[in-house]
């Protein structure tokens, strides 16, 4: 994660990119609520990297199809 240009306490915990002019910083979290989204923010972030790298696979989903002998079925009884 691109740490802030305000961040200026713990220069140590930086790490600069070349010659951009920019870091990042070692550690980061992520916090929030229950159901925030933390755990698709990490599946997305991963499935980013595996994309740059180019180790993607593209997954083929099967169309969903109700079962015929549950289409006049009650959802709950």
């Amino acid at each position: 994660m691109v740490a802030s240009k305000k961040l200026s306490d713990h220069q140590n915990h930086l790490v600069p990119i070349g010659e951009t002019g920019e870091s990042v910083v070692r550690c980061a979290l992520i916090y929030g609520p229950n159901a925030a989204g933390k755990s698709n923010l990490i599946k997305a972030m991963n499935y980013a990297q595996q994309a740059i790298r180019g180790n993607y696979r593209v997954r083929t989903l099967e169309t969903f199809r109700f079962d015929r002998r549950f289409v006049r079925a009650p959802a709950a009884e």
